[in-house]
């Protein structure tokens, strides 16, 4: 049973990590770097990549299978 209830919560913080990486990357900016539009996208995207990797994983390891989606 906490092996399921695990393996959902991340699977919430999944859905919730994708919805704000989605909703704040338009809107994202800074204005003390070399170029205040792109760098700081590509930082975001870098590291929301690198969590949403790493939930998957545990994830993964919770549920004890490797599910991948191909097309």
């Amino acid at each position: 049973m906490k092996q399921t209830n695990f393996s959902e919560y991340i699977q919430k913080a999944i859905v919730g990590i994708l919805c704000i990486t989605l909703f704040l990357f338009p809107l994202l900016f800074l204005t003390n770097t070399t170029d205040p539009f792109f760098i700081p996208k590509q930082v975001f995207l870098v590291i929301s990549s690198s969590l949403l990797a790493v939930l998957w994983a545990a994830s993964c390891i919770s549920e004890r299978k490797i599910k991948l989606r191909t097309g």
